[in-house]
């Protein structure tokens, strides 16, 4: 999904369960799995691997801080 117009849209990332109010609540939703032994049961809409998550910043901030879902894969 292109979420490029979505003006004013939220972009939440999390790494507990803690954070599942956010991403309910958010526009785009990410958890971020930080140790494969955890097993957090997300809310969101999307997931990144901690060891993705910095490539994944960098490309968000080279487009402008505008999400397309083709960036995360899991």
């Amino acid at each position: 999904m292109d979420y490029s117009k979505a003006v004013g849209a939220i972009l939440y990332v999390g790494d507990l369960e803690n954070d599942n109010p956010a991403f309910i609540k958010a526009w785009i939703s990410i958890g971020v799995r930080s140790d494969e032994r955890l097993k957090p049961k997300f809310d969101c809409q999307y997931s990144v691997d901690y060891d993705r998550l910095a490539a994944f910043l960098r490309l968000l901030r080279d487009n402008d801080f505008q999400f397309k879902d083709h960036v995360l894969v899991g």
